[in-house]
């Protein structure tokens, strides 16, 4: 089984030209995202769903300055031939 985490990621055009001095300047476009995918257990997914949820999801986010990365949706697929993505990152294995 697999947890699949997608996101948006933004980028802020106008702190390019930001010399760090003062607010930086806010002009944001969106950037496409990404599709991140872990391997979980059936019996670890109804065990720790939530917390498991939440700790992938805080790896995958980013937020400062110059860029985001957030997470829009997640869910639980028995393999990754059932997410129709062309692309994912492996998540290493959480500390379980």
């Amino acid at each position: 089984m697999k947890i699949v985490i997608d996101t948006q990621i933004c980028e802020n055009y106008g702190a390019h030209a930001w010399d760090g001095e003062g607010e930086c300047p806010q002009y944001w476009k969106f950037k496409g995202g990404s599709t991140y995918a872990a391997d979980i257990t059936l019996e670890e997914a109804t065990r720790r769903l939530r917390g498991i949820a939440e700790e992938l999801c805080k790896k995958v986010t980013h937020d400062d300055e110059y860029w985001q990365e957030y997470v829009i949706n997640w869910g639980l697929y028995d393999s990754l031939a059932d997410v129709d993505v062309p692309e994912w990152v492996e998540i290493e294995e959480l500390g379980r």
